[in-house]
């Protein structure tokens, strides 16, 4: 009987709430965003598609946690890090890179409004992290990161010219000298967000640079400056060495993080080479002002 009055309405032009009907349909509204109990937008306009899925604006997201971003309109790529990309997704493909790392995404991101949005499980996946959606409060909350476990020393195996060593146990041998000389060479080589290998690009962003310096001396470091943070082992500031390599923080308007988001090596007499904004590869101190407060540990990767 249900059915035959279903019917007979449509028929006769009588609209039907898709509510009543047990359809939901989509809804767009504003909605606040917060990094752990920082607020950080608090007008982002998020959408639920006719299947539940809360789908976020990506930009607003990771701009919440300080991002650097960069949205290809052409390719529709977007790339999120500090002085280098550390998560890139493209649109209607659920292929991903985070950290260095193929993966893949649940739900594929999409464009609306031509920004790029993604639902919040693809979200977390993507970075690793708790999101949260509050329906009472509307209210998007992303649980804040934290690097500074990374420095606890944990075996991390090194390739070093087809060989494996673990780090800590059998590290590779490395002629600080000649590294440093070679890392200076680049000095005025300029900076580039998500930079190509220098080979093709003449460019750097600061995971590239030192990756490779690195592999000039046989070894192979990750792409991104947070996945090399991973390698080797820790090294206190009164301990350091030319050759090891320095971990930074990159806060901003937020600093609603501590994770990696800058790499460099250090070259003595406290000062470190590496490569930042317009002056692309430079020479900085790391015993005052920026680099010093933002300093998150040191890594040694040779004997």
């Amino acid at each position: 009987m249900c059915m035959i009055i279903v019917l007979l309405l449509t028929a006769c032009g009588a609209k039907l709430d898709p509510y009543q009907m047990g359809v939901q349909r989509e809804t767009v509204a504003a909605a606040s965003l917060m990094v752990g109990e920082k607020s950080t937008f608090s007008d982002i306009l998020y959408r639920k598609d006719n299947a539940g899925h809360l789908w976020i604006p990506l930009e607003e997201a990771a701009q919440s946690l300080d991002f650097q971003t960069h949205w290809d309109v052409t390719d529709e790529t977007f790339s999120m890090g500090y002085t280098d990309v550390i998560y890139q997704v493209s649109m209607k493909q659920t292929e991903a890179w985070a950290n260095g790392q193929d993966m893949i995404l649940s739900m594929a991101p999409q464009t609306f409004k031509q920004k790029p949005y993604i639902t919040i499980d693809a979200l977390q996946e993507l970075w690793g992290t708790s999101v949260t959606w509050s329906e009472a409060r509307q209210c998007l909350t992303i649980a804040p990161m934290n690097d500074k476990r990374i420095e606890d020393g944990s075996p991390v195996v090194i390739e070093v010219q087809g060989q494996v060593g673990m780090s800590g146990k059998s590290m590779p041998e490395l002629h600080r000298p000649s590294l440093v000389h070679y890392a200076r060479r680049y000095l005025g080589v300029p900076y580039q967000f998500g930079a190509d290998p220098y080979p093709q690009s003449k460019r750097f962003d600061c995971s590239s640079f030192t990756r490779h310096v690195y592999s000039r001396f046989g070894i192979e470091l990750p792409r991104t400056a947070r996945a090399q943070a991973a390698m080797g082992i820790p090294v206190s500031s009164e301990n350091m060495k030319p050759g090891d390599m320095l971990f930074f923080q990159i806060p901003g308007r937020f600093q609603t993080n501590s994770i990696v988001g800058h790499a460099g090596i250090y070259i003595g007499d406290g000062k470190f080479v590496h490569t930042h904004g317009k002056n692309g590869v430079t020479i900085n101190s790391i015993q005052s002002g920026y680099w010093k407060e933002n300093l998150l540990f040191t890594k040694r990767l040779s004997k």
